[in-house]
Order: C-alpha cells, then structure tokens, then sequence
C-alpha cells in the first residue's frame, strides 16, 4: 500500500456511514436503483415461479387437424351404419332368392341380435332365419364333414346346410362360414318372419 494513503480508524468508517446515510447517499440504493433500470422491485413475498412451458404453434395446428379427423372417422362411420341398416343384400347363387339385411320389417326378432360383420336374417325359399349365437367349427368345403353347400354367396359370406342335426336337415338351421375363418355362425328360422 501507499503511504500518503491513510487507513480509516472504525470510527472514522462508522462516522463516514452516518454522513452518508443521513445525506440520503446511500451507494446500496444507488446501485439497486441503476441495477433494476427503473423498474420497482416487488415488495413483500417473491413470487412463485411457474413453470412455463413454450409450445409450438404447430401444435395446435396438430390438435385441430386430429380433432377434425376424429369427426369425419366418426361421421362416415354414422352414415356406413345408417346406409347397411336400410340396405338388402342379395345373395349370388342359383337363383336370387337369398337376401339379407340388419333390420326386417314386421320381425321384431331381427333386430335382438347384432354381429358388426354378419347380417341379422337371412331370407331363403325356405323363410327368414334370424342370427344367433351359436358358432360352430368349420375349416373349409370338402375339409368339414356334415356341412353341403348352397351355392350362395356374398362376397366372403359362404350359406351352407348343416346336414349332421336334425334341425339342419328339416332346415331350421343355417350355417354362414365367412372365408378364411375356422368358425361359422348358425342362424335359425323364425316362423314369425317373413
């Protein structure tokens, strides 16, 4: 250190901090005051710090276009629906007297029973038979005893006769083998319908 400097005694200091905080000199302020650039400091408790997170404007874009693709999915399903319950099928074959639907009018049985994929009656020469519930093994023509065909088709749909119960052979029982499944649903006639 110099010696033309001189060290400041504690009361000298303490002196020299009285005189500058009476002036209202206070450096502490000043350098508060020119660190904050004239913004007020928040008085009392500081406030909480959120979590703010930035998400990207594509984002909402992305939702919207989810959304939307959400409703048309459900509206072209709705109509899909409304367009194969007010729809007949018929059945190519022999002849055209095998036809098929979701909903028969005058049956009320037609519509107790729903299967997303097969109809819910099927009309043959014989009467209207209704789905039921009941499935049976079926691994293909020629490969399952006790099954002859019909002939009828609708597109995968396959009509078979049951030939090994008695229901099958008075025909009160049909079978329908949708290709390549290894089961097949039996539907059974409803004298009621027609």
């Amino acid at each position: 250190m110099s010696e033309n400097r001189h060290r400041l005694s504690i009361e000298e200091r303490a002196a020299r901090r009285e005189e500058i905080t009476r002036a209202g000199r206070d450096r502490w302020a000043a350098l508060v005051r020119s660190l904050q650039a004239g913004r007020e400091l928040p008085v009392g408790r500081p406030a909480r710090r959120r979590l703010r997170l930035s998400i990207n404007p594509v984002f909402w874009t992305v939702i919207k276009l989810v959304v939307l693709g959400l409703a048309i999915y459900a509206i072209a399903l709705g109509v899909q629906t409304w367009i194969r319950e007010g729809s007949v099928d018929t059945w190519s074959g022999p002849d055209a007297a095998v036809t098929s639907g979701l909903n028969l009018a005058g049956c009320t049985g037609a519509s107790k029973l729903r299967d997303p994929s097969f109809p819910s009656w099927i009309r043959t020469a014989d009467g209207v038979y209704l789905l039921t519930d009941r499935k049976r093994p079926f691994m293909g023509i020629g490969e399952t005893r006790g099954f002859s065909d019909s002939g009828y088709r609708n597109g995968a749909f396959r009509l078979l006769w049951i030939d090994d119960t008695p229901a099958g052979r008075a025909r009160d029982d049909v079978f329908v083998w949708q290709e390549p499944a290894i089961a097949g649903i039996v539907y059974a006639r409803e004298p009621t319908c027609r």
